[in-house]
């Protein structure tokens, strides 16, 4: 069972990062050097020997896994994080015409650690916590179907967007992911050393048996490997979903 979102990763300019991260409440969890398992080196857009792993963490937000390599891919990441109203630090456009409604809210767009991402347009100030992001798919259905297999839980669809929820089974609070409709006919690679925001990683009871379910539903994964990160062991696999996301399956051993 799928009981928590573990991360979303980001790659950029890691030391502007670390900064504004500081501004939005986010605490440094812990920060080590990794050397890459094999099925994370094949999902890089080039050899590794080790990188710079860094856990940030917020009451009540998704935290944020900052990644460092010496050469970065070509290639974006596909989440756009969803940001509250008036949080300090993020660049927003002054033409509303450009804004996106999403569950009832209007969101505009807006920079976030330099990448692509939506603000809520309102007057009052939020509480600086991510809680959602979007992603754009070229086949809607195909997404919300494999994040329902995935575990996530589906509030709302249509043939140009839809919305999940992940309720943490720990505090009760909701996390959400928005699908828009994407003008391409085929999904967008990204790598686990793309630019932006990129790759969701789960935290499972058992990513063993995660993964016998997604393969006898039909969708793609990539074997089993262990790996100690902060003193802990760690079982993980990766699936990609329709949107071309890289998804991170996660168990503590």
């Amino acid at each position: 069972m799928i009981f928590k979102i573990a991360h979303i990763c980001y790659c950029g300019d890691a030391v502007k990062a670390k900064k504004q991260l500081g501004i939005f409440g986010y605490k440094l969890f812990f920060s080590e050097l990794v050397r890459p398992m094999g099925i994370t080196q094949s999902h890089l857009s080039g050899h590794v020997e080790e990188f710079s792993m860094s856990l940030w963490t917020r009451l009540g937000g998704i935290s944020i896994e900052l990644l460092e390599f010496e050469n970065y891919s070509q290639n974006e990441g596909l989440i756009s994080p969803l940001l509250p109203a008036k949080m300090p630090g993020v660049v927003t456009t002054i033409d509303e015409e450009k804004t996106s409604q999403l569950n009832k809210n209007e969101y505009l767009p807006a920079v976030f650690l330099g990448c692509p991402a939506y603000m809520k347009l309102s007057s009052r100030i939020e509480e600086p916590v991510l809680n959602s992001f979007l992603l754009f798919s070229p086949d809607v259905s195909k997404s919300v179907h494999f994040w329902n297999t995935v575990g996530l839980y589906c509030i709302e669809r249509s043939n140009m967007h839809g919305i999940l929820r992940l309720r943490c089974t720990f505090t009760g609070k909701d996390f959400f992911m928005h699908i828009r409709k994407s003008n391409q006919e085929a999904p967008v690679q990204e790598d686990i050393d793309s630019p932006g925001f990129h790759v969701l990683g789960l935290i499972s009871n058992s990513a063993s048996q995660e993964r016998k379910r997604m393969i006898s539903s039909g969708i793609a994964v990539t074997p089993i490997e262990q790996i100690t990160i902060n003193q802990k062991k760690l079982t993980i696999f990766y699936s990609r979903s329709p949107e071309g996301l890289i998804t991170e399956i996660i168990s503590l051993n």
